[in-house]
């Protein structure tokens, strides 16, 4: 073969997804390329794939290669996983993955990011992750498909198309109705009050402080004519089976998420997929409420830390004596070095640390983990003094978070009301069901009992017929 007949074979199997800044590597690798695009392999398993790999992906040491090249280079995903997770915006899926890494255990991970902008971006992501992990029982996430997330068509088609392993999906769904609410928070305020929260406290801090998220309510409800902004995360069930083409999907409805039912369906699932089963003790994390008032956003992105020391008892904080402290690190003058740590999140398995919820009061403890390493612990309940002040505190401090969550669950705005406005909007409702039923209809036909089960949608259904 010719130079130009070699030249002419390159260009035709990259197409229009030639990396020029690859050139001289590719160049470099064009005997092996060439003798990979004209074998019998390549021609039985790649002669019709949107992105065949320039190279044989069995003969690739995956932890020696750059992912940036390797997406160049077409490579498929390193081949470590096990299941792959669909879980589009508003179906629980934060709770699920909750639920996922407390039965897994040690040996499983989960490949979830929510950041990347660019097809490439979650590429390496899951590259990383999975190059990390190799050896655990490995689960690719996917979460989204607007091309807001990918930057171009065409490198969306080639993001789906490198998870090239033939394994079960998970596809989570909820009642989309139920989504819709969501769209009365005040999102605005609330992401730029998570940018800058003091997550940092101690006995002197007034936990009052975290109204700037608990205290956000929604904003007068008004109703888009316009939902296409549901195709970015939320209206993607059909787009992501599509893409993905999973050899055994398994739909679950967020309802099987339910405090009276989390356990038991990881059970199910656990057999389904071949992952480690959950355990009795872990009980309280499948049955905590993970989505009650604004309470989620304190710790949706990292625990809240409550620094103990003696330093600090002078000074603590209490309804009867409240003072006045700044919410900022300067002012609060944290030893890091000499002080006890509470973590406060949702219940969680976490290795090494213990669930002390149990020595605190208030009712909201089945919605809360306190964890601490357990040497530390044990060293704390020895100093009576400082141990007693800390429940105290922390008593205090349950029962504000109880209170304010009651009271933001309460003021939200309901489905019913989202149908309401609906119903007296023919031009919105119809545009939502033209979002809405090209994405529903691989589960209307595989799991029409799901369908019938969401009582809003099928209220929904019924505005739709009548205008």
């Amino acid at each position: 073969m010719t130079l130009a007949q070699q030249t002419q074979q390159l260009l035709e199997i990259l197409g229009n997804g030639f990396p020029t800044h690859r050139l001289q590597l590719i160049w470099e690798y064009k005997d092996a390329i060439l003798q990979w695009i004209n074998s019998k392999e390549f021609s039985e398993k790649y002669a019709n794939h949107p992105f065949p790999p320039l190279l044989n992906p069995a003969t690739i040491t995956w932890e020696q290669t750059d992912p940036q090249v390797a997406w160049d280079f077409n490579l498929p995903l390193p081949p470590f996983y096990q299941m792959l997770y669909l879980c589009p915006h508003g179906t629980g899926h934060g709770a699920m993955l909750t639920f996922l890494r407390t039965s897994g255990g040690g040996g499983f991970s989960i490949s979830y990011n929510e950041a990347p902008t660019t097809a490439i971006e979650h590429y390496i992501s899951h590259y990383t992750h999975l190059i990390q992990n190799r050896g655990k029982f490995n689960v690719l996430a996917f979460e989204c498909y607007g091309l807001e997330k990918f930057g171009s068509a065409q490198d969306r088609e080639k993001y789906f198309a490198l998870v090239g392993e033939r394994v079960p999906a998970l596809m989570q769904v909820r009642d989309p109705l139920e989504n819709l609410k969501h769209g009365a928070l005040n999102w605005k305020i609330l992401l730029e009050n998570l940018k800058d929260l003091q997550r940092n406290f101690n006995l002197s801090f007034d936990y009052h402080y975290f109204n700037k998220i608990l205290h956000i309510r929604n904003k007068k409800y008004q109703l888009p004519t316009d939902f296409s902004y549901l195709k970015t995360q939320t209206a993607i069930w059909d787009s992501l089976v599509r893409a993905l083409n999973p050899v055994d999907l398994v739909y679950m409805d967020m309802q099987e998420l339910s405090k009276e039912m989390a356990f038991n369906t990881l059970q199910k699932l656990s057999l389904h997929f071949g992952f480690n089963a959950p355990q009795e003790k872990d009980r309280k994390v499948y049955e905590a409420k993970h989505f009650s008032g604004n309470l989620f956003f304190l710790w949706s992105d990292a625990p809240l830390v409550l620094w103990i020391n003696h330093k600090d008892l002078e000074s603590r904080y209490s309804k009867k004596n409240p003072n006045n402290i700044l919410a900022t690190s300067e002012s609060l003058m944290i030893d890091r070095q000499n002080s006890y740590k509470i973590f406060f999140m949702f219940p969680e398995k976490l290795e090494g640390f213990v669930d002390i919820m149990d020595y605190f009061k208030g009712e909201i403890g089945s919605q809360v983990g306190a964890y601490m390493q357990e040497v530390e612990f044990e060293a704390l309940c020895k100093d009576l003094p400082l141990w007693e002040a800390t429940q105290e505190y922390v008593n205090e401090f349950l029962e504000y978070l109880s209170v304010e969550s009651k009271k933001a669950q309460s003021e939200r705005i309901t489905t019913e009301q989202v149908l309401e406005a609906l119903a007296k909007n023919k031009e919105a409702a119809k545009n939502l069901e033209s979002v809405l039923e090209p994405e529903l209809k691989h589960i209307k036909k595989h799991r029409p009992d799901i369908i019938k089960s969401w009582k809003h949608y099928q209220e929904f259904v019924k505005i739709c017929k009548k205008v």
